[in-house]
């Protein structure tokens, strides 16, 4: 009882001293505000006491993740489940919506909100183990090492200090599995499927990881899709296969939001805004797996034949559909 008020009391008096806005949001709870006072002071059982070397408390001891560098902030958000402000908790909803589908109202999504602006959702048991069983079963024979396009090379390459992971594409024909998830993803979103790529699985082993990078091609990468003739990528949809024993998450490093990988689950963000402009709050990256393996699966959406699908909006923000 008395460390505990002891905690409380050094806490106060650390946040008055440092004066850092938000403080709570770089941590997960008050589990962790504990962890990281009992890494500043060896706190030992009640009763005990233990002689200490003065503490010397600076402000460039903590930090707040905005003021992190990149590379910092994403080791931070691998490592801890970090939450939102609570005035954003507040406005996130879960819910379940049938987009007006006969079929969906006897068996809507279950539909939860991570993020408001770039709007981000995780859609719950939206995938089945049967399927999950089948689909990974058809990409095995399909895996090489995953690459990325280098942009000044135009090249694409294999280094697995950027992407360490086994990636294997499927199309819709083959399997029926794999094009019902198709449709799927086009009642979970409401867009066109006609322009959306292959399904990608990908395999991470112990260590495995994909570094921060943008689903979009940049402005100097224009000529990335140019070759599908479909425009860039406004959506990304992530199945998770299975849920990873220790780390693997998906985080934006820019919004400070971590994904933990939920066994039939799949996320959804925009990568475009309403207007077509590149929305740089999307990077993101897949945290190492520290334990066990992570399987996944993505499928990229294009911009083109969303004319009528993706509605646009007075202040460039993204429309809410029921």
């Amino acid at each position: 009882m008395k460390n505990s008020l002891l905690k409380k009391l050094l806490l106060t008096g650390l946040l008055t001293f440092l004066n850092i806005e938000n403080f709570k949001n770089c941590f997960a709870s008050g589990n962790a505000v504990e962890e990281f006072l009992d890494s500043i002071y060896p706190w030992k059982g009640c009763g005990e006491s233990k002689e200490v070397e003065e503490i010397i408390l600076t402000k460039d001891k903590i930090k707040e993740l905005k003021e992190m560098p990149e590379h910092e902030r994403l080791d931070f958000l691998c490592s801890r489940n970090v939450l939102q402000p609570v005035e954003m908790q507040k406005q996130l909803r879960c819910r379940y919506v049938n987009r007006g589908d006969p079929f969906l109202q006897i068996a809507p999504f279950k539909e939860e909100e991570l993020y408001l602006e770039p709007r981000i959702l995780l859609f719950h048991d939206i995938i089945s183990d049967a399927e999950i069983d089948l689909i990974t079963a058809l990409a095995k024979p399909e895996f090489a090492a995953a690459g990325f396009k280098n942009v000044e090379s135009g090249m694409i390459e294999v280094d697995a200090k950027l992407r360490d992971t086994q990636t294997g594409w499927l199309h819709d024909m083959d399997h029926r599995f794999v094009h019902r998830l198709s449709t799927r993803i086009g009642d979970m979103t409401q867009l066109n499927m006609e322009t959306a790529e292959q399904l990608q699985i990908a395999y991470y082993e112990t260590g495995g990881h994909y570094r921060p990078h943008f689903d979009f091609a940049l402005f100097d990468d224009s000529e990335m899709f140019k070759e599908l003739g479909t425009g860039n990528r406004i959506a990304t949809v992530l199945f998770y296969f299975n849920e990873v024993e220790e780390g693997g998450n998906t985080v934006f490093t820019e919004i400070n939001l971590s994904i933990k990988p939920k066994k039939g689950a799949a996320a959804f963000w925009y990568n475009l805004k309403p207007d077509g402009e590149r929305d740089y709050l999307t990077l993101h990256s897949a945290c190492p797996v520290l334990s066990g393996v992570k399987w996944a699966a993505n499928k990229w959406l294009h911009i083109f034949g969303q004319e009528f699908h993706r509605p646009c909006s007075w202040n460039n923000e993204t429309i809410v559909l029921n």
